[in-house]
């Protein structure tokens, strides 16, 4: 009998696994454009005081959450802390740098439900523009997939984060690289919004009317009309850190953005 109940639970767990991937969730994507859920945590982690402290004084997207959202964001910023390795060169690295960091990359990631990707395992910081090893040229920062690692000139990060309406972010470009990245290699249900959006942007920038309409006007930097690859990263400094004129200028295109990372104000 007891066989029987656990073989029974099984194929009611297989049955009720496969309704919420094959049917469910496609549902809610096509209808709703957004996955079922996001956060769903057994045990939430808690920062410590200090590590709570500093994101809160540098990480206006967390201060704003609702409570409740303030502990989903807690919990990712401290899985992300435990998970990746943080090395310093040449500098002494503090728990206001690990946590500045990190913030950003849980700001950017807080509607996609797979959020620890895994296309960067360390972070390593220098104090200043760097040589890189890659190039051989002077950096300030990269995402090195290879390798499964971002590097940040710490001075770097600082400037970007200084003026949050100057469309210069370097910590939110690298991060970028590897949000896309893993999203395009490993769609799955939670994620394919941002593959599916990401398509229709790409096919608008490849469009040489479109793609010349937006270097005219003039609001995305020259530098994200490099390749797709960088106008995605650039594309997501200009969506964070000046979104009232994105959106006021570009409504179609801000609307897709949000969709294609689940952003969501509230």
């Amino acid at each position: 009998m007891e066989v029987f109940f656990v073989i029974f639970t099984l194929l009611f767990l297989l049955i009720g696994y496969g309704f919420f991937h094959a049917i469910l969730e496609p549902a809610f994507m096509y209808f709703l454009n957004r996955p079922v859920y996001v956060h769903l945590y057994y045990k939430p982690l808690k920062l410590t005081a200090n590590e709570r402290s500093l994101a809160l004084q540098y990480s206006p997207f967390f201060k704003r959450l609702s409570p409740k959202r303030q502990a989903y964001f807690e919990h990712r910023l401290k899985t992300f802390l435990v998970t990746i390795a943080f090395e310093g060169r040449e500098i002494q690295l503090t728990d206001e740098m690990k946590v500045r960091i990190a913030s950003v990359y849980v700001m950017m990631t807080f509607g996609m439900r797979n959020y620890m990707m895994g296309s960067f395992e360390r972070i390593i910081i220098y104090p200043d523009s760097y040589e890189s090893t890659i190039t051989g040229n002077l950096h300030d920062g990269e995402f090195n997939p290879s390798h499964k690692l971002i590097v940040f000139s710490w001075a770097a990060f600082e400037r970007g984060c200084h003026t949050e309406n100057d469309n210069l972010n370097l910590a939110i470009h690298e991060f970028a690289h590897a949000i896309y990245l893993y999203s395009l290699r490993k769609p799955n249900e939670a994620e394919a919004m941002f593959a599916t959006r990401y398509q229709s942007i790409r096919s608008m920038i490849r469009d040489e009317k479109q793609r010349q309409v937006l270097f005219d006007k003039g609001y995305f930097r020259d530098y994200g009309f490099t390749n797709e690859y960088e106008f995605i990263a650039v594309m997501l400094e200009h969506f964070f850190e000046t979104p009232m004129v994105f959106r006021t200028n570009y409504p179609k295109l801000y609307k897709q953005v949000s969709e294609m990372i689940n952003y969501r104000e509230n």
